[in-house]
């Protein structure tokens, strides 16, 4: 699995979220994390296969061209 953070400008999440479920599907876990009335953002916390994260890349450049990605950490996902 593969685990980042993206900040994106303006204070509702819906469509930076659907435009990851639609473009990944299952692929895709999305949560809200913060909400940052100050600087007029929202960020997510995306979980993805690291198989899929080229993927996610090519989404953000083409789809949310003005999301900033931040640290991106792979892990092995147990049960």
């Amino acid at each position: 699995m593969v685990a980042f953070d993206l900040t994106l400008p303006g204070l509702d999440s819906r469509e930076p979220r659907r435009v990851l479920a639609n473009s990944l599907g299952n692929y895709a876990q999305v949560q809200l994390v913060a909400t940052d009335r100050r600087h007029d953002c929202v960020t997510l916390r995306v979980e993805v296969p690291s198989a899929a994260f080229p993927d996610v890349i090519g989404i953000l450049t083409a789809r949310l061209c003005a999301a900033t990605i931040g640290r991106v950490t792979k892990f092995s996902a147990s049960h």
